[in-house]
């Protein structure tokens, strides 16, 4: 499988200026946030339904927010929106900051979507003032970091009196498979898989897979300039022979309440870790490993449905337990 998907991760390093409080995982929050400063930065129309206004298809806030497929589209001709060009994802652990303390938000964003660096920066600077969390507390936008190449682990500061300089978006590389691999879901993964929400006694890698596939399909076709070619039919049920040496799955129980739906909506999902062994992967690893940042399942655009791949033979993840405890709740059997 060749998969060469071009994105660029940034950190974006906030400081409290006031307490900031969060009652569960603060991604929902930070996200909501994000598409009103958004919003108020780039609309120049001031109307309710952004699909009636006559900017729709070049205004920032929608290409971001919206992200409405072109007339001429070959895929999601049914929908209204394709999936949106970032990923948003907070520390899960992150409950409180008392001012003075700083805190990081990862940011991807897909290919075309990082021309729109400057206005996403400026949305965040407007978004600390109009406050965030519980107790609407503010912060400071203080520094962006990028990563020079996805997966280097080499950050450098792009932001400079108030100057961008991002590098340009690069795709992933995969090392070599190794002989057994650990994924480390870090935040709960939704996902839908012969319309049965899969759970620890319903766990379908080729689940993951489709929904992996379907992602990084629509992804590519909309926000980049190479799209992705595979068969998806034939790795999907390649994919079905796979089964896991161990699972130590769980479920994590959490719900958002949404303002624009104005009714609660379920985002549990999977936590924990799985272990994966065999050169059978070998089809699925380029795939896998991008699916690192792009995360999967419902809810990626406010970080739900990571995960990260370890070796499992030097036990590179943590415990369900752990993770369980850096979400802020429970996580159970299910």
């Amino acid at each position: 499988m060749e998969l060469a998907l071009p994105l660029a991760c940034f950190r974006l390093v906030l400081r409290a200026q006031s307490s900031i409080r969060f009652n569960h995982y603060s991604g929902s929050a930070w996200r909501g946030l994000f598409g009103h400063a958004l919003r108020q930065t780039a609309c120049v129309t001031g109307q309710r339904d952004c699909s009636g206004c006559m900017l729709y298809r070049s205004c920032v806030y929608a290409a971001v927010f919206e992200t409405p497929p072109p007339p001429d589209t070959q895929y999601m001709r049914r929908y209204n929106a394709a999936p949106h060009p970032f990923i948003l994802t907070p520390d899960p652990a992150l409950r409180l900051l008392n001012p003075g303390e700083e805190t990081e938000l990862n940011l991807v964003l897909i290919d075309r979507a990082v021309a729109q660096l400057p206005y996403l920066v400026h949305a965040f600077t407007l978004a600390g003032k109009r406050g965030v969390g519980a107790e609407k507390g503010h912060f400071e936008l203080i520094d962006i970091r990028q990563e020079t190449c996805p997966g280097s682990g080499e950050w450098v500061s792009i932001f400079d009196n108030g100057s961008l300089q991002p590098l340009p978006p690069a795709a992933p590389k995969a090392p070599p498979l190794p002989d057994h691999i650990e994924l480390e879901l870090t935040s709960p993964l939704r996902v839908k898989y012969n319309n049965r929400i899969m759970s620890t006694r319903y766990f379908v890698f080729a689940g993951v897979i489709s929904n992996l596939l379907r992602r990084v399909s629509m992804l590519s076709y909309f926000h980049a300039s190479q799209p992705f070619d595979t068969d998806f039919r034939a790795l999907v049920i390649q994919a079905q022979e796979i089964v896991p040496a161990s699972n130590q799955l769980k479920w994590f129980d959490w719900h958002r309440y949404s303002s624009r739906q104005q009714t609660k909506i379920k985002m549990s999902g999977l936590v924990g870790t799985i272990t994966f062994s065999g050169d059978d992967l070998e089809p699925f690893w380029p795939l896998l490993w991008t699916g690192q940042w792009l995360h999967a399942g419902k809810g990626t655009s406010m970080g739900l449905g990571a995960y990260r791949i370890g070796d499992a033979s030097r036990r590179v993840a943590g415990s369900t337990r752990d993770i369980g405890k850096r979400m802020g709740k429970a996580v159970t059997s299910l």
